[in-house]
């Protein structure tokens, strides 16, 4: 991947950037097709050994804008190849507003990154996250509410 010296979609948004459903949909599709890559080859984006990391999900501080404009996902550190697409890992991973109520439940799966993109989107269309004034727990206890 080259070096995506335009910054991330978050710091684009923090600078007040507010962007219309057309700029948002463009921002979707090629993240979309990232995931669809990745997935295609059982690549998930977010797993860590045994411990939190923050940093190392889909989230809008990993979604790189490139010199022609178009969205990469970066990040991938703590990237993994399951053995097949109905693998799971069972570890916890990821920023805890991005991480799936699967997560929490100890099941990292491929869809776990679609769960992080759209909850990247909710925060870039808003410019809020939806659990912002939120701690992890009270993020936790949500997610396993819902789930």
């Amino acid at each position: 991947m080259e070096y995506c010296h335009c910054g991330s979609v978050a710091s684009y948004v923090r600078k007040g950037n507010r962007l219309n459903e057309e700029e948002l949909r463009e921002i979707a599709s090629c993240c979309l097709l990232g995931l669809n890559y990745l997935h295609k080859k059982n690549i998930i984006h977010r797993v860590s050994i045994l411990t939190r990391i923050d940093g190392k999900d889909i989230k809008p501080d990993n979604l790189l804008i490139s010199e022609s404009g178009v969205i990469k996902v970066g990040d991938f550190g703590l990237a993994v190849q399951l053995e097949h697409a109905c693998s799971n890992r069972n570890t916890v991973c990821g920023t805890s507003w991005y991480m799936g109520p699967e997560v929490y439940a100890g099941q990292c799966v491929l869809k776990s990154d679609v769960w992080s993109l759209g909850m990247s989107m909710i925060e870039i269309a808003e410019g809020r996250h939806p659990f912002a004034g939120m701690n992890s727990f009270q993020v936790a206890v949500i997610d396993l509410i819902d789930s």
